[in-house]
């Protein structure tokens, strides 16, 4: 076998010295190049809607701060679906970015034959903002809080029932979630949407509901609705003298919640800073008070935190599907 002459050794050594500090040095340009392009954030869900003005609201300002176009598309349907899927097959160089929510977790309950596997397929990029809904019931429903509710529902086991825009809504995994915390027989029944499910509860057809308090508080304020209780563990600034089901209720929490994702194997540097950016621009004024007017709650959060509170999502629902049968609708 050939020797190695000592000067060969240290050109050899040079040139892999070399060929790592080029290495390096390219992946440093890539990551710090980021983004290099025009960013796109997909919405699941019809323009309008909460979903879609708080994603155009973080779109707005990211625009500012990266110095690329960030446009916002919206790939409505299958609760969803679409949309993550979109993102899911992206390239993973955190140009395409996914507005998850609550939802995002339960489909993965819901639906066996999703087209993505949302544990490998996607990565956590930041938690900012959760959504509490509040427990209304009509005015001739004779509880005036949680605790009366709860015990007039027992005392008349299948008598009352609660309105739905649909099967797996965040709305009927809510009560679900309560029903089996506290043992209750209340009959679900589902609508087409969310503004049906509200006209049945307006005219007492089904005697209870859970809606935004943004959308119910001049419903609240006019009469129409009694408010008992709100679904996350703090109260609400919209209805601050409404208390939390889980001051009555320990350990009841339930939201609807917003973060962005990416695909898997975005680069850290780009998920770093777009984390960073999403936190800083949530702690301006200005978008305190546009998040304020949807009734949400600002919340900040690193990637790491993110990916934590989806895996508590998963087994909190989780475990709710393996006591209670729910399908979603078609």
């Amino acid at each position: 076998m050939k020797s190695v002459s000592p000067m060969h050794r240290v050109l050899l050594g040079a040139a892999m010295a070399m060929s790592v500090a080029v290495t390096v040095f390219s992946g440093l340009a890539r990551a710090q190049a980021w983004p290099a392009k025009p960013l796109r954030v997909t919405v699941g869900f019809v323009p309008g809607g909460g979903a879609d003005i708080i994603a155009r609201a973080f779109a707005v300002e990211l625009e500012k701060s990266l110095g690329q176009p960030v446009i916002v598309e919206n790939r409505a349907g299958a609760n969803g679906v679409i949309a993550m899927d979109s993102v899911a097959k992206s390239a993973p160089d955190g140009h395409s970015i996914a507005l998850a929510i609550s939802s995002t977790v339960t489909n993965t309950l819901l639906k066996k034959d999703l087209p993505y596997d949302l544990w490998k397929d996607l990565a956590p990029v930041v938690l900012f903002a959760t959504t509490p809904l509040v427990l209304v019931v009509h005015p001739d429903v004779p509880a005036k809080n949680t605790r009366e509710f709860i015990d007039l529902v027992k005392a008349n086991p299948g008598k009352f029932n609660y309105g739905s825009p649909g099967n797996g809504s965040p709305i009927h995994l809510f009560q679900e979630l309560l029903s089996l915390k506290v043992g209750l027989n209340i009959k679900h029944i589902p609508y087409k949407g969310g503004a049906p499910s509200m006209t049945a509860t307006l005219s007492n057809e089904v005697q209870a509901n859970w809606v935004s308090t943004v959308q119910s508080l001049s419903l609240i304020q006019a009469g129409k609705l009694r408010p008992l209780a709100i679904s996350t563990r703090m109260r609400s600034q919209t209805l601050p003298d409404v208390p939390a089901v889980a001051e009555t209720v320990p350990g009841y929490a339930a939201d609807v919640w917003f973060g962005f994702m990416v695909r898997a194997g975005t680069p850290e540097a780009a998920i770093t800073r777009l984390n960073a950016e999403v936190n800083r621009i949530n702690k301006t004024p200005a978008m305190g008070e546009r998040v304020a007017k949807l009734g949400a709650i600002q919340l900040y959060s690193t990637p790491a935190e993110f990916g934590a509170f989806l895996k508590e999502e998963g087994e909190k629902w989780g475990e709710l599907f393996k006591r209670v049968p729910i399908r979603a609708d078609d």
